[in-house]
């Protein structure tokens, strides 16, 4: 017995599914199939593989230190395979493989590999993403349109598994100019941005010694619950962050109308330096690690060389589906925050 265990185990967060588990991930699958065609997403097939400098632009440096790279044995090239869908999406877009009219919207669905597993089922390395993208809505009104549009199904897809599905929102603006007006050195950034996202005030306090404009890092791991809620507890900020409440007001009040369950968080600060406006997690009960992540990026397409401002998210499809399990440092805020 032991011998045939050996013989047959996988890698460290990669997975088999039986036939009844596959059952229930195609059932979902082909539930969110009709929902992206139903509202005019057009399904796109990406290369599973990427020359390593080419995803590059499309992938901060921590995910680039995330990646499984490979040599090419006929080009002695370096590859990877991809992270993650949305630079290649990206990619495709420059290119002109989605057309020259705009806006786009596509959606996909494949396995994304890391190096680390990070939530999800039992810390996966391999995981099989389904998400969308709406590329080249204007800015302004229309850029605000385009984030209800694309939260709203969001939240849709997460309902498709289970109808009390819940949407974090913040706004990436709002934690980057805090930061900045903290005047944080280079090398202290990261673990003040690692105390906001685990909710750690004491830390904060502890290192802003009395500072005004660095206490208010502190205020952050405490803006969360309805917008009101929120927004109340940033009272005093409109003169920096004002640009991004009026946004994010906006956004309530359409999603409101399209009946959407949401909560805000003024202190998402997960990944706030890829994103350029709203960013959003989507929880399932019992999960304090969000199955679902997305945002606003409008730089990520110029750096394939065509411009254009985007919107969009990706969900761990397996976990959404199969039932999520908490832990890690999100498990942590979550607690804090007592959400779920």
């Amino acid at each position: 017995m032991q011998n045939t265990l050996h013989r047959t185990r996988l890698p460290a967060g990669f997975r088999d599914h039986g036939p009844e588990t596959t059952a229930r991930l195609q059932r979902y699958w082909r539930r969110l199939d009709a929902l992206f065609a139903r509202k005019g997403y057009r399904r796109v097939i990406t290369a599973s593989v990427e020359n390593f400098e080419v995803l590059r632009p499309g992938l901060g440096e921590r995910s680039l230190g995330n990646t499984f790279r490979l040599i090419d044995p006929v080009t002695g090239e370096t590859l990877a395979f991809r992270p993650d869908f949305t630079p290649q999406v990206a990619r495709l877009f420059a290119s002109g493989v989605l057309g020259r009219d705009l806006p786009v919207r596509v959606s996909y669905r494949g396995a994304v590999l890391r190096r680390e597993g990070a939530g999800g089922l039992s810390g996966a390395r391999e995981i099989h993403q389904v998400g969308a993208e709406l590329i080249g809505t204007k800015t302004g009104a229309k850029a605000g349109e385009a984030d209800a549009e694309i939260v709203a199904l969001a939240w849709e897809t997460l309902k498709a598994a289970r109808p009390d599905a819940v949407i974090d929102i913040g706004h990436a603006g709002i934690v980057a100019k805090l930061v900045d007006a903290a005047r944080i050195p280079e090398r202290e950034r990261d673990e003040v941005i690692g105390w906001i996202v685990r909710k750690e005030a004491f830390e904060i306090e502890r290192w802003a010694k009395g500072s005004a404009p660095r206490l208010r890092l502190a205020v952050l791991t405490r803006t969360w619950g309805t917008f009101a809620e929120a927004s109340r507890a940033a009272k005093g900020w409109g003169g920096i962050v004002g640009r991004e409440l009026t946004g994010l007001a906006a956004l309530d009040r359409a999603l409101e109308k399209r009946r959407v369950r949401r909560s805000y968080d003024l202190g998402l600060a997960d990944g706030f330096e890829y994103y350029t406006g709203i960013l959003f997690r989507g929880y399932l009960p019992g999960a304090a690690e969000a199955v679902l992540k997305g945002g606003r990026y409008d730089r990520l397409c110029g750096n394939y060389g065509r411009e254009a401002p985007a919107v969009g998210f990706a969900l761990d499809s397996e976990a959404a589906a199969l039932g999520a399990v908490p832990k890690g440092p999100a498990a942590k805020a979550a607690a804090k925050k007592g959400k779920r």
